[in-house]
């Protein structure tokens, strides 16, 4: 932790000093700041005028010392104009807004089953938990009316986390209804109505003038996640000042992807002009463009608007390819209230026909509630609560398409009836490939995955097939977590391929209907896509069943034809190996080209695994009666963009053994490593390394597009090849303080199963 750390105080203002541009006559004041250009000395500044704010901002970005700049002012919802108030509906016995009428409709129809254009919430209601039971809800806007009639109880607090609770009544209290109207026979039911309801308002405290109030996004969202618990879901019920998305911002962008890095589950509304988000830029890049290199996944679930007669996109909503999944956007029943909050009936509900919730604010207040419930199932049935990746991948399965997909560009329309059969473990089967000896294939995005080691004990490589695969590899054999399963490659000879697979759902997974891709890479401390090379797939011959048994797949030839020498004709390298099925593609190497995919297979996928470990035998001795060996791997850069890593090296050896880690002097430069000259040779620079423990090489900006030839010199003690014990040597690479890839090699006996 760092002492020093203080959080970044978003009300604050600063006194900037504008430089003028470069003056061509190469006069030596050119870079001096004109005082005449700041806000403070610049007589016809007003920082109530929007427009001279906005050209600020925009003066500001143009620095390069500037990364994030932007206006800070009160903007309407992503919403239609508050109403004026009308009484409130009659009330019938059963919650008349949410009954279905004589042919099968309720004016709530987003409850209602597919084919009615709704997302079948009420078969959610028939599983444990499926109406958000205990799942925290935090819904960030302005203003509410929290003790309308229908909303009014123990599970929705009367106060706001923080902010001042102030204009748009109307609008929260219409997000309210839709998560959170009470099943008590008065107007509407919430889709989650058991979630645990609370509010933060973006209208800040002004530490200046107590009587008015800061629009602040970041803030409140910084502040939000800090007073939520892991799974719950946070509501942005805001859009830009352009009406687009708030993280197209990005110091709203970077308070989204905090609050996800720590397990809250964002809902985002898409905004409200109609614009393809693929077209954003923020400092000209298109951070909004999952195909752009620039693309920047704040883990957010982005929603979009549909109407409800036909699911075509409505015209004003925002659309784009970062958009996840939509729901109804017009004609939506639900709570509503007198615009400022006193005056007029406050118990009002709003119809299909009189004064309906709409735009992305009404769908993204839908979809919160949909989160809610996959939440609220999965902690009921699964006894823990999904990351914010998987319910965004959860909302999406069987979903039902747009009216036009290819031109609507909003995704899907969450389907329960699909994601309760298809997306839940205990009701669904849920196989997986270990990454590590320890991975039970639950993944929480929050601390380092297991696949980053690169050690599955799943990828077993044999000099010839075994007679019974499953006999020698499964549950029976003892080898669940054996490293050592691995055979050597011998030259001018076939090999054969084995995966190890587990279920932890609840449905067996059937015999041959589960397939196993494999490829080899070189040995790289990162096992980029565009270094995979395709060697075969195979099926698991039996059904897998649900209690997290080994089960071992069928036998897969690489013939010697096929098998690469290596550099020093050592033939190492890496074995990757992706589970899929015809419901679930395995993904290609193709589709994993762009970084932030290739690392949300790393972090998030029970499918992927990698063995980027090799055994190393005997060789020829140093003296000393010790053994030397020659060990060589690549180390790549980000292929799209030149950006830091930190490289370094993990020894579990002998506290006798010696270690020199050789890099191209180049390497060792950009990574600032502290050189003599004795240490200079041939353009390699030779850095010894601790045998036992961490040593930290260095830290630099490595180009893009770098793979550089590496290696290490390790002696080790003969002794470390009779006695028992593991004895391993690691590189690893670490990008923005997670580690994204690393190879070993482990010296000893190798345990080779005959």
């Amino acid at each position: 932790m760092d002492l020093d750390y203080k959080r970044y105080d978003f009300n604050s203002w600063y006194q900037v000093l504008l430089e003028k541009p470069s003056d061509s006559s190469g006069s030596g004041d050119s870079e001096m700041p004109d005082p005449a250009e700041t806000p403070k000395d610049d007589p016809d500044f007003d920082p109530s005028n929007p427009k001279d704010m906005t050209r600020l901002a925009e003066r500001l970005r143009k620095l390069t010392t500037v990364e994030f700049s932007y206006v800070m002012r009160p903007v309407a919802p992503p919403a239609v104009s508050i109403s004026p108030i009308s009484p409130p509906l009659i009330k019938s016995s059963d919650d008349p807004l949410a009954a279905p009428n004589a042919q099968g409709y309720a004016q709530q129809g987003y409850l209602d089953t597919a084919a009615r254009h709704g997302m079948d919430i009420r078969y959610a209601w028939n599983f444990k938990g499926g109406h958000g039971k205990d799942i925290g809800f935090v819904d960030m806007e302005q203003g509410w009316n929290p003790n309308h009639e229908d909303l009014k109880s123990a599970n929705l607090s009367s106060s706001c986390i923080s902010g001042i609770n102030r204009w748009y009544y109307n609008h929260g209290t219409k997000t309210l209804g839709c998560v959170m109207m009470l099943d008590n026979q008065r107007g509407g039911v919430g889709i989650a109505p058991a979630c645990r309801g609370r509010m933060i308002s973006v209208q800040r405290p002004n530490p200046s003038d107590p009587a008015k109030t800061i629009y602040n996004v970041p803030d409140t969202i910084v502040d939000a996640a800090k007073n939520m618990a892991y799974g719950d879901v946070l509501l942005l019920e805001i859009q830009s000042v352009d009406k687009g998305p708030v993280e197209s911002l990005g110091i709203a962008y970077q308070s989204i992807r905090l609050a996800t890095a720590l397990g809250m589950v964002v809902v985002e509304a898409g905004g409200n002009n109609g614009g393809n988000m693929n077209d954003i830029r923020d400092g000209g890049k298109a951070v909004l463009d999952r195909t752009s290199v620039d693309f920047r996944d704040s883990g957010a679930i982005m929603v979009g608007a549909c109407l409800s007669d036909t699911l075509a996109r409505k015209p004003t909503s925002a659309h784009g390819n970062r958009v996840d999944v939509f729901a109804w956007g017009d004609k939506v029943a639900t709570t509503r209230t007198s615009g400022d909050g006193d005056k007029g009936p406050p118990d009002a509900y709003a119809t299909k026909t009189e004064e309906p919730f709409s735009e992305t604010s009404a769908a993204s207040a839908i979809i919160a509630g949909a989160a809610l419930v996959v939440q609220g199932i999965a902690q009921a049935n699964l006894g823990y609560r999904l990351s914010p990746k998987d319910v965004r991948a959860a909302l999406t399965v069987g979903g039902t398409p747009s009216l036009n997909p290819g031109a609507d560009q909003i995704g899907v329309l969450p389907n329960f009836r699909n994601i309760i059969t298809n997306a839940f473990t205990p009701l669904t089967s849920d196989a997986f490939i270990r990454s590590s000896p320890t991975d039970a294939g639950v993944f929480n995005t929050t601390t380092t995955s297991a696949n980053l080691t690169s050690s599955s004990p799943d990828i077993i490589i044999r000099q010839s097939p075994l007679s019974t695969p499953q006999t020698t590899l499964g549950p029976s054999s003892n080898t669940s977590t054996s490293m050592t399963l691995c055979q050597p490659l011998v030259q001018g000879r076939n090999h054969t391929i084995y995966a190890r697979a587990l279920n932890r759902g609840g449905i067996a997974v059937a015999a041959n209907s589960l397939t196993v891709t494999f490829y080899h890479c070189p040995t790289s401390t990162l096992l980029l896509p565009s270094l995979w090379t395709r060697i075969g797939s195979t099926t698991f011959p039996t059904s897998i069943t649900p209690n997290r048994t080994l089960s071992v797949s069928n036998a897969l030839t690489w013939p010697a034809s096929s098998i690469p020498d290596t550099d020093n004709g050592s033939k190492t390298f890496a074995l990757i190996a992706l589970l899929g099925s015809s419901a679930f593609p395995a993904p290609t190497p193709a589709s994993l080209t762009v970084w932030s995919v290739w690392l949300d297979l790393l972090y998030t996928s029970n499918n992927f695994a990698a063995r980027n470990y090799q055994l190393i035998s005997r060789s020829t001795g140093s003296g000393g009666g010790k053994s030397s060996h020659s060990l060589s791997f690549l180390l790549p850069g980000r292929p799209d963009l030149a950006v830091p890593f930190t490289i370094e090296t993990i020894g579990n050896l002998s506290v006798d053994s010696n270690v020199v880690l050789r890099l191209p002097l180049a390497i060792g430069d950009a990574l600032g490593v502290q050189r003599r000259p004795e240490q200079v040779s041939g353009g390699v620079l030779s850095v010894p390394v601790k045998a036992v423990g961490v040593s930290a090489i260095g830290t630099g900006m490595l180009e893009k597009g770098l793979l550089e030839k590496c290696g290490a010199q390790v002696e080790v003690p003969e002794s470390v090849f009779t006695a028992s014990g593991v004895w391993e040597f690691a590189v690893r690479q670490v990008y923005l303080g997670k580690e994204v890839g690393r190879v070993c090699w482990r010296f000893g006996q190798e345990a080779v199963v005959s």
